[in-house]
């Protein structure tokens, strides 16, 4: 009932049932939450002073959620319990409280423990416009490193302690460890060249970082026992003894602060057994791992440790060396796409102990794609560890066969023949099946005698329809190991006019739009939604789309939200042509439709208002009026479409919300809300009418239908007032009045004065029919259907030279309403004919008449159809860029790297471009590639190719002053990973490594002794070094006591002098 001292905030008093209003603000805790249509039974009713915060929601009486950041301080204040609303039970409740942890710690990593072992690397998940990342090690180095995957490997964690990262929109730490006491005495000694820093130098950061406490100690002890021998030493001269103990004590510190260390030679040695677990070798790695364990388990000395790690993509320990080992149940989770044994021998050489000997045996094919094992040869040589290899072949007899090579061209003219050809390898000759596939249509099959090597095959081909098309070409054999590396993707641009996917329901009239525009050379293809795919690569050969009044139903959310790719990020058009099928009426509200569009759909607001008072309940069991009236309720609500809003008040005495507003759905949660009402009490329609009025006051919808069944027996109230009100608010009501004994003329003077119908029945079976009937008329009002003549509010673009006068009228339209930032074009009366904006790279006109003979009859007879509907078209087209462009892929080890080179229409270079490039890949996500100007015309981005698939690059172009071109849309096929394509062992590699770190070639045939020779220290190879800074420290001390004792002896002399003169001179 209060608010915590401090705040801005001061509370007035209780607000009952508050309605929230829709809420335009912009801010980081309801981004993607919508909380207009939560149900509060009570709040506070909330005072803000001054300025200082930011009412995220709002009733009418005052703010219900409140936020304020005043430096440090950061509050969110709720001005309900929450247990007193049906937040918990939303959506928007996860993410509203997932919003406020962000924007809490907006500089912590989610889960602030995150940890990883020491030498496994650890994935770094940064944004995709994250183009380097700054590194800071417990030991305060700092490195620079490129981004070139996501997530991003940082390898180098051989360093125990907090490693801090940060890049242009994300921060954080995590933290690495090691499992045992005896394992943290381990130095750093591997370090990552750190990549160059590309632009200015990142703010240096306050790193901590462990030290030993024993130097500071004994260095004052030092300072202390040198002060105390100047002040007791610095008077008159006294025994020389205690002055030597003293110096010699000193002394003795100060060897402890140097520490000299004792070596001695040593046997303890590390072997870290590193297994390529990647594609190509998998289960025999892990099998010949057990079987080494299995081994050495028996064979090695009690100084000897091993360690296990797999490594694909990245290396994973399984576990660090150590005496005692588990037996070969082993489950590695690395990515086993590529193999770097550059990473695997580094974070086995992290883990060598100190004062050990270390060994590594490297059990792979040595077919590397990731790294470069050469550069760690001179790391590992200068700290003597030697690498043993044992050679694991892929085949191991088998026959493998596999497609490496697929050769198209990448743009032609139509109807232009080219070859298409590929490279199939076989270890062996076998039988096998071709089959060439053109746009998932097999084209050419053929049976064929593969010979060991190489063999090329060779298909002829020529296409007409412009565009790209996808080529896939399939081998199979009976003799073949891996099926992965059997397929190869192409795609093919074919040159020629521009080409427009026409969508439409399929049945109903002539389309006179598609004809118009093929009258005038479009290649257009008509299709319905669901004959068609709608994949991003299909919709990328077109240079237009086009809906003829399609609901929404019709279009899966996968296509909805592949068109809306289309349009932002590939640059393509988009025009939408309206009908009794099509935007609100079409159920297009809330979808991705809706998004990209540059008008916005209200759907129709209905709410039932039900009597619920002891009348009700007349009528035999199972049927009394209130069971009719639930009944028909529910059929009602089901007739509309799932995005429009429907709210059911019940009343007797008082008034109750049963179902605040909420979009109808599936219709189940109604159906369970009607059945838990039961009929008592008396009844009171005023103060129900005054809260449905309230409720609906600042509802946002294109119709506002209020639904009363009652018997009018209420009290006396001023209805009249009410509902013209309500009419001056847009908001109709309608009546229905049932039994003998209802007060008739009440009823029908609340329809009349609130623009509605009134119904009156004595007879309950006919209440459904009577619900039913008003839904469908209310779904109908967002149909206007009378002859508008319309007007052009911009002679621009698509109405470019049409005058007013000769624009012919519609006969209907469906009721939209323009977005902020969209441009009218046209209107009738006040709403929106056609309307156009720009969404990412494309852009889209909403037309919301149709063109057909129900409302554009007169429209498509119109004599400047064929002209309007050409300049429509050319306006929403994909553009292009004045200059020639050309793009090409190169795939690197690391990436891809695409370059694109521009020249103007003259033949020119053209220099100094703004251009950005937008991936799409295979996932459908987006993401940004920057492009950077390498050479005269010559442009470049890099970026990373993780999944087998097509790839979509869209180059734009940003001028001054002018809106983003698209200049060019290239496509790029990741083939299958390079695991599958690299079958023969690399034993030169293997060789070389083992001869350059001083290892051996283990023989398969003769493992034992391979592995006694492995597991056999080099003797007088490895020292051990004590400390000696505490055995000083100790002798320290002695001296200082002895000294100290000697001091007192004068004094001791001396009194015993004293005394016996004492004692000679009383006996006298």
């Amino acid at each position: 009932h209060t608010v915590p001292e401090g705040l801005p905030l001061s509370v007035k008093g209780k607000i009952q049932r508050p309605h929230l209003l829709p809420s335009a603000i912009h801010h980081p805790l309801i981004e993607g939450v919508r909380l207009e249509n939560i149900y509060v039974r009570e709040a506070l009713q909330l005072v803000p002073k001054g300025e200082e915060g930011v009412v995220l929601t709002r009733a009418k009486e005052g703010p219900l959620l409140y936020a304020l950041e005043r430096g440090r301080l950061k509050a969110l204040v709720f001005g309900f319990d929450l247990l007193a609303s049906d937040l918990p039970f939303k959506i928007a409740f996860p993410v509203l409280f997932s919003n406020a942890l962000d924007w809490f710690y907006p500089k912590r990593v989610e889960f602030p423990a995150t940890t990883v072992q020491a030498g496994k690397p650890y994935p770094l998940y940064l944004q995709a416009t994250d183009d380097q990342v700054d590194i800071a090690t417990p030991t305060g180095r700092r490195e620079t490193l490129k981004v070139i995957a996501n997530p991003l490997p940082f390898a180098d964690t051989s360093d125990v302690g907090f490693y801090t990262f940060k890049s242009r929109n994300r921060e954080g730490q995590f933290a690495v460890n090691l499992f045992s006491d005896s394992e943290s005495q381990i130095s750093p000694r591997v370090s990552l060249p750190a990549a160059k820093e590309t632009g200015a130098k990142a703010r240096q950061e306050r790193v901590e970082a462990g030290f030993p406490l024993w130097p500071s100690l004994v260095l004052i002890a030092l300072l202390l026992l040198g002060i105390e021998g100047l002040l007791v030493f610095s008077g008159s001269p006294g025994p020389v003894y205690p002055l030597a103990f003293h110096a010699l004590s000193l002394a003795a510190l100060a060897f402890a602060l140097v520490n000299p260390r004792i070596f001695k030679l040593t046997d303890a040695l590390d072997v870290v057994l590193g297994v390529d677990f990647s594609r190509s070798v998998g289960q025999r790695g892990m099998d010949r791992a057990a079987q080494i364990l299995d081994k050495v388990r028996q064979m090695k000395g009690p100084d000897a440790r091993a360690g296990l790690l797999f490594f694909g993509r990245q290396p994973e320990w399984e576990f660090f060396p150590r005496s005692e080992f588990p037996a070969g149940d082993f489950s590695p989770t690395v990515d086993r796409e590529e193999t770097d044994i550059q990473s695997a021998l580094q974070a086995a050489l992290s883990q060598i102990g100190e004062g050990r000997q270390g060994k590594v045996l490297l059990v792979s094919d040595g077919n590397e794609n990731r790294g470069e094992a050469a550069r760690i040869v001179p790391l590992l040589r200068s700290r003597g560890v030697p690498v043993w290899v044992l050679p694991v072949y892929p085949s191991q007899g088998r026959n493998e066969v596999y497609l490496s090579d697929l050769v198209l061209p990448q743009q032609v003219d139509s109807a232009e023949g080219f070859e298409v050809r590929a490279a199939i390898e076989s270890l062996r000759d076998v039988p096998a099946r071709v089959r060439l596939l053109r746009d998932g249509v097999v084209q050419s099959e053929r049976q064929l005698t593969l010979r060991s090597g190489t063999n090329w095959v060779s298909f002829l081909e020529h296409l007409k329809e412009r565009g790209n098309h996808t080529y896939e070409l399939l081998v199979e054999s009976a003799e073949d190991t891996f099926a992965e590396n059997n397929l190869l993707q192409g795609i093919v641009n074919v040159k020629g006019p521009p080409r427009i996917l026409y969508l439409h329901a399929g049945e109903g009239p002539q389309r006179f739009f598609s004809s118009a525009l093929s009258v005038q050379g479009y290649s257009v293809v008509e299709s319905t939604p669901e004959q068609h795919s709608l994949s991003l690569p299909d919709l990328s050969a077109f240079d237009l789309l086009v809906l003829d009044n399609v609901p929404a139903y019709r279009l899966s959310q996968p296509k909805m939200e592949a068109i809306e790719k289309y349009v932002r990020d590939l640059g393509g058009g988009l025009v939408v042509i309206g009908g009794s099928q099509s935007y609100g009426a079409g159920g297009y509200y809330r979808t991705p439709l809706e998004r990209i569009l540059p008008v916005e759909m209200r759907p129709p607001a209905l709410l039932f208002v039900l009597d619920k008072s002891g009348s009700m309940a007349a009528g035999p069991p199972g049927a009394t009026k209130l069971d009719l009236a639930k009944a028909a309720a529910f059929a009602a609500a089901d007739l509309l479409n799932p995005s429009d809003q429907v709210g059911i008040l019940t009343f007797d005495a008082g008034w109750d919300w049963l179902l605040p507003f909420r979009q109808v759905g599936k219709g189940e949660i109604i159906s369970e809300r009607l059945s838990s009402v039961q009929s008592d009490g008396g009844t009171d329609l005023y103060k129900a009418m005054i809260e449905a009025y309230r409720a609906f006051s600042a509802k946002d919808a294109a119709i506002k239908h209020i639904l009363i069944f009652s018997d009018g027996l209420t009290d006396k109230a001023d209805f009249n007032s009410l509902v013209e009100r309500m009419a001056r608010d847009k908001i109709t009501v309608s009546t229905v009045a049932i039994g003998q004994d209802a007060d008739r003329g009440l009823m029908a003077a609340i329809a009349k004065g609130g623009n509605g119908r009134a119904y009156v029945t004595v007879d309950p079976l006919t209440i459904p029919q009577i619900f039913t009937t008003e839904t469908l008329l209310i779904s109908r009002d967002l149909l206007i259907e009378k002859s508008t003549q319309p007007a052009v509010t911009d002679a621009s673009g698509p109405l470019k030279s049409f005058a007013q006068k000769g624009m012919p009228p519609v006969r209907g339209y469906v009721l939209t309403y323009p977005k902020t930032n969209a441009d009218l074009l046209m209107r009738v009366d006040k709403d929106p004919l056609l309307v156009s904006w720009r969404h990412g790279l494309g852009q889209v006109f909403a037309f919301t008449s149709d063109l057909s003979g129900r409302w554009g009859k007169e429209w498509v007879k119109w004599d400047g159809f064929p002209q309007w509907a050409g300049q429509l078209v050319r306006s929403a087209m994909r553009k292009s860029s004045e200059e020639t462009v050309r793009v090409e892929f190169h795939q690197e080890q690391e990436g891809v790297r695409a370059v694109a080179d521009f020249l103007s229409k003259e033949g020119n270079f053209s220099n100094h471009l703004d251009l950005s490039g937008s991936l799409v890949g295979p996932d459908q996500k987006t993401q940004a590639t920057p492009f950077h100007q390498i050479a005269p015309g010559r442009y470049e981005s890099r970026f990373s190719a993780s999944g087998r698939g097509i790839y979509l690059l869209t180059i734009s172009e940003q001028k001054k002053g002018e809106a983003p071109v698209a200049a060019a849309t290239a496509s790029f096929v990741a083939p299958y990973p390079r695991e599958y394509r690299e079958l023969k062992a690399n034993t030169s590699l293997l060789s070389r490594l083992a001869e350059d770190t001083g290892g051996e070639v283990l023989d398969p045939d003769r493992l034992d002794d391979g592995l006694k020779r492995l597991f056999t220290p080099i003797p007088g190879k490895a020292q051990s070094a004590r400390e000696t800074w505490w055995s000083f420290s100790g002798l320290s001390l002695g001296l200082f006591l002895v000294g100290l004792a000697l001091r007192r002896l004068p004094w001791i002399f001396e009194k015993a002098g004293q005394k016996k003169l004492s004692e000679t001179a009383s006996s006298a």
